[in-house]
């Protein structure tokens, strides 16, 4: 049997939503004490004192139950008997859902959206959409041959199905599908989802689905929801397919060879192959665009001040410091960095910057620029904050508020103090007051329940917010709560004050625009751009702005006499496909006020009772290591003959395995037993592994060779299998912030096994028998290290960060051997420079061993490698799609120098080796392989060694990022 069974297990891990399987989100603090309920189809699990949060999601998890089901074949949870497991995570600081399989579970991030939220309560937002995928997962048991499969390997078959058929593009854009025609707030019907699309279109850019699925190195692209939503809407509405998604499905199980079956369920719709089907699709797109340009027409003109680059860049977040513009970069060969632009056009760096922020918005009493910015909590992952900070008179970054969630800051026009939407962990929203001085909270003013606070301003000193109910987005003044505007189906975002007036964008219109409002009601329709704009700001007689091209989102400004300045209502203009979705929609969710939903009374929840939870096996041993698999360390899994069994309890702070596996060891099979547990419900996370019979155990006997030179050993076989136990402890901080991932990681591990250790004196030793006079040592390895490091995130078109330092001491010992092992302390650093093109990157490594200890030598040595990486011909070639996409080559040439010496305390010579390789990998970028939808190179390695030819070496290079 191979020893690595890569494409099977890269199957196995393939993941439904954001995490892979078997890689847990992380843990929620400890000494939380959790509850839970039932309902007919979900079990609710919940921190205590979000009993009321739960409740909402377990009412919409229920209300959109049945009408999920019609369009794709399922209902939520109906191919299973027990409920769905749903876990609420209320103390992260970022809104989010995941459906995972392995276990089966749902994991809600439950934080309202405070960036980017759809006119629509975000609590329905995630029950709609994480229900969608529920019902999407029920085809894992759609025939006898799918239950069967899921019965011998559990649900690692889910991952497996998953890969194979929809894939997360078709997963995403169907769920985003559901909540555009379940609600009438979804993300089809916001202008800023297909944005790019809309502008690539219109300027003639089209490409084919495989194109806007996996990305492209010289074109911006999207996330794939998009285009997933292009696909599923359009086949829908297109060729008048309500029951596409149940059609695809269905056709899973009426065929033999259900391959391709993504392209045959669309050729039997629309009578086109793939690609002309989808161009058809955009062709509708981009009719109902143009019909809306005619709408909307005459446009007016602005000035474009920054011009295309070689790649993609986006400018946003604008804002004046004094008579200097900044905003916010980042683009195919940037991550997010503050820069200046000259009124030339051209643009300075000025600091890197976080990439999920909000708005940059300067205070007229300080001088200072705020914005919040999402912070991870520095030990527990499933907790973060989105800290208060600003930028002096000098461009210094300072934090004025931490472990709060604060967002979207609005300075007090003559007051030294900031307004902020504040999140608390209960669910609720509300406006909180902080000293601009020492960050200090003076005041909170809760909003009524049901509304969520997105963003604030001040009018004529008057402080007024913007808010989300069930009717949508509206204005309101705060203290009272009194209502400015009406609830509206429509984005209000960017709310600031200006000229006595609220300013706003609202994609009313089908595209973003400026509107003003005045202290009466009256609402003014300020702009009309073809493809909209955002981020605005006034300075003197000019308004600034960015707008999207398919070369950049770029700054504009035009002179502010040339508003329009019509009153009028915000009722948003047509919609049509996103309509026709709803229309075809044979159920929609009953009335909240009439829905009830059985459910049990809250209970505590038990960690000891719910700590085990096996989930999957396989008749194969996996020898998986959570800490390599979360760092991204590996890429593959050995595996072997035998069997492995997973387990992981809800919360996901306690996953590991036990297996079995048969190792030939001289000619005779050998079972060895295998266990390993993580538990991350402590402060320092806890490994502990255990391994029995993978060999027999042996005594080893040591003595003096006849020159007295050194230790020479003979090896007896005990008999006895093999007992190796390890404890790993270690505390990984994530000191994250302002672009640069930083942090620190203190471990420390034992490790002990029955393989035991005898040195003899001369004598003795010529018997070469064990002597039960002399003492006998059991092994015992003590490691302990810390690791640290700073880095930026890698740009997209980039294969390493532009910069990055890491930094590792660690010291292990025998301390029970040491005369004879002796310990090695060592020291390794790495880090990574910029190349001669942005795109390209340097990484270099430098380790340093050196031995203690030992009474016969010393042992140290320096290792250190090179390795220049170049990705060059983005070509995007799909004509082996699906099973292939193409998208660039890459170049990487290596270089390594190794040398080992060793030093004798006695008689003897001093020895040393080295070895210096050079050589290069050519490899090809592939976007999936064989329908595993991750980046995959595939290449060839070659290296040379002119100290020792022999050691050159020719490989074949396979590494998937998971």
């Amino acid at each position: 049997m191979p020893r690595r069974l890569v494409i099977f297990f890269l199957f196995l891990l393939i993941p439904l939503g954001a995490a892979a399987q078997f890689t847990p989100m992380g843990s929620d603090p400890a000494g939380i004490k959790w509850k839970w309920f039932n309902t007919t189809s979900f079990r609710i699990v919940y921190p205590e004192g979000a009993d009321s949060m739960a409740v909402r999601f377990a009412v919409e998890l229920e209300r959109y139950r049945k009408p999920l089901g019609p369009t794709c074949g399922y209902e939520p949870n109906e191919m299973y008997s027990t409920p769905m497991p749903v876990i609420i995570h209320p103390y992260v600081a970022y809104s989010n859902g995941m459906v995972v399989w392995a276990p089966r579970h749902m994991a809600l991030s439950a934080v309202p959206d405070a960036y980017d939220p759809e006119a629509l309560p975000w609590i329905d937002y995630l029950a709609v959409h994480e229900g969608r995928h529920v019902a999407q997962m029920q085809f894992i048991r759609g025939n006898g041959l799918f239950r069967a499969a899921d019965k011998i390997i559990g649900q690692l078959w889910a991952g497996a199905a998953a890969a194979l058929y929809p894939g997360p593009s078709f997963f995403e854009g169907d769920a985003v599908t559901a909540e555009t025609a379940l609600t009438l707030n979804g993300r089809g019907r916001s202008s800023d989802f297909l944005e790019y699309m809309r502008v690539s279109f219109a300027e003639g850019q089209y490409r084919n689905y495989w194109q806007w699925r996996f990305s492209s190195l010289k074109n911006f692209t999207p996330d794939y929801y998009r285009v997933g939503y292009m696909l599923t809407a359009g086949m829908r509405t297109t060729f008048d397919a309500p029951d596409f998604t149940a059609r695809y499905y269905g056709r899973i199980f009426s065929k033999h060879y259900p391959l391709m079956n993504l392209q045959k369920t669309v050729k039997e719709i629309s009578g086109l192959g793939f690609n002309d089907a989808f161009r058809r699709i955009e062709d509708s797109f981009q009719a109902e665009w143009e019909a809306n340009d005619e709408q909307r027409a005459p446009f007016l003109s602005a000035e474009r001040l920054t011009q295309a680059t070689k790649r993609y860049e986006a400018n946003t977040a604008l804002v004046f410091k004094g008579d200097s513009l900044l905003s916010l970069r980042k683009g195919l060969e940037r991550v997010s960095e503050l820069v200046y632009t000259a009124p030339s056009g051209r643009q300075k760096r000025l600091a890197s910057f976080a990439s999920v922020t909000s708005r940059l918005v300067p205070s007229e009493v300080t001088g200072r620029i705020y914005w919040t910015e999402y912070t991870p909590d520095a030990r527990w992952g499933l907790r973060a904050f989105s800290n208060l900070r600003y930028l002096d008179k000098k461009g210094r970054k300072h934090t004025l508020t931490r472990g709060e969630r604060y967002y979207n800051p609005t300075p007090a026009p003559a007051d030294s103090f900031v307004v902020v939407t504040v999140y608390p962990s209960d669910g609720s929203t509300g406006i909180a007051l902080v000293h601009e001085r020492n960050g200090r909270e003076i005041a909170r003013f809760k909003a009524p329940d049901g509304m969520q606070v997105v963003e604030s301003a001040w009018m004529n000193g008057v402080l007024y917010a913007s808010g989300i109910t069930e009717d949508g987005f509206g204005i309101y003044r705060v203290y009272d709560w009194k209502c400015l505007l009406e609830p509206c189906q429509a984005k209000i975002n960017r709310l600031f004050g200006y000229d006595g007036r609220l300013w706003f964008t609202s994609d009313r219109d089908g595209t973003s625009e400026l509107y003003s409002l005045t202290q009466d009601g009256s609402l003014w329709k300020e702009t009309s751009l073809r493809f909209g704009g955002n981020d605005w700001v006034f300075h003197g007689d000019s308004l600034y702005f960015s707008a999207p091209r398919a070369d950049s989102r770029a700054i504009y400004a035009m002179s502010a006499d040339s508003l329009l300045g019509e009153e009028g209502p915000l009722d948003p203009f047509p919609r049509p496909i996103a309509n026709k979705l709803s229309e075809q929609e044979p159920l929609q969710p009953e009335p909240e006020d009439d829905f009830l939903t059985p459910a049990s009374a809250p209970m505590p929840y038990s960690k000891l009772l719910n700590l085990f939870h096996v989930h999957s096996w396989a008749p194969v041993y996996v020898e998986y290591d959570a800490v390599q698999a979360v760092s991204y360390e590996t890429t593959s899994t050995p595996s072997y003959l035998g069997a492995t069994a997973w387990f992981q309890n809800e919360l996901e702070n306690f996953y590991g395995s036990v297996g079995v596996s048969l190792n030939n060891i001289t000619s005779a099979i050998r079972p060895a037993f295998h266990a390993q547990f993580t538990y991350d419900g402590w402060y320092p996370m806890l490994e502990l592994r255990a391994d029995v019979n993978e060999r027999p155990a042996t005594e080893r006997m040591f003595h003096l060779d006849q020159e007295q030179k050194g230790y020479v050993s003979e090896d007896v076989d005990t008999g006895k299998p093999l007992i190796k136990l390890a404890l790993n402890a270690y505390i990984p901080w994530n000191l994250s912030s302002s672009g640069w991932m930083r942090g620190i990681v203190p471990y420390f591990k034992t490790t002990y096994s029955n393989d035991r250790w005898q040195i003899l004196p001369m004598s003795e030793a010529r018997r070469g028998l064990p002597d039960p006079k002399t003492p006998v040592c059991d092994g015992l390895f003590v490691q302990a290290g810390i690791r640290a490091y700073t880095m930026l995130s890698t740009a997209p078109s980039a294969i390493f960060p532009r910069w990055g330092f890491g930094a590792e001491l660690n010291v292990t010992d025998m301390p029970l051997m040491r005369q004879t092992y002796g310990g090695m302390a060592s020291v390794f650093l790495y880090g990574y420079a910029p190349g001669l093109l942005r795109t390209h990157g340097l990484k270099y490594t430098v380790r340093y061993n050196h031995s203690f200890g030992c009474d016969w030598s010393i042992d140290s040595g320096v290792h250190a490698s090179l390795e220049y990486a170049m990705p060059f011909g983005a070509v995007d070639w799909t004509f082996l799609c699906p099973a292939f996409y193409i998208r660039n080559f890459q170049l990487r040439l290596y270089g390594s120098y190794d040398y080992d010496a060793t030093t004798p305390l006695g008689k003897g010579l001093a020895t040393s080796t080295q070895n210096l390789y050079a050589g290069a990998m050519l490899g090809v970028q592939l976007g999936n392989f064989l329908w595993v939808p991750y980046n995959t190179l595939v290449g060839v390695k070659y290296l040379y060694n002119p100290i020792n030819r022999d050691l050159s070496s020719l490989s074949a290079v396979f590494t998937v990022d998971l």
